[in-house]
């Protein structure tokens, strides 16, 4: 999966440089059943900058949760307290592993 953070999109974006992006990615030693692992950062035209991250294979929460929504009927509602569950314990894992290893 390719991340491009285009400076003409953002004006944040434009400050930056490749050093600076780099140090944001440094996700190059975290490792995680949760967290998408970095694999490269490249630029692109002298103006993008590219992060490679691991692909993911399935749907993203969104549709997920779409799915979830279709599988109990169109007026059900897309969250029940154990689809909650299983995506918060999930997020959670991931934020007390980033905490501990303080990447940024």
């Amino acid at each position: 999966a390719l991340k491009i953070l285009d400076p003409t999109r953002n004006h944040q974006t434009r400050k930056r440089t490749y050093d600076d992006a780099a140090r944001d990615f440094v996700l190059d030693r975290l490792r995680h059943e949760n967290v998408v692992r970095y694999l490269d950062l490249f630029t692109e035209r002298k103006e993008r900058v590219v992060c490679v991250l691991e692909l993911l294979r399935g749907p993203d929460l969104f549709s997920w949760l779409v799915q979830r929504q279709h599988q109990r009927g169109l007026g059900a509602s897309p969250l029940v307290e154990q689809d909650i569950r299983e995506v918060m314990v999930q997020v959670l894992a991931a934020l007390k592993f980033l905490h501990s290893e303080s990447p940024c």
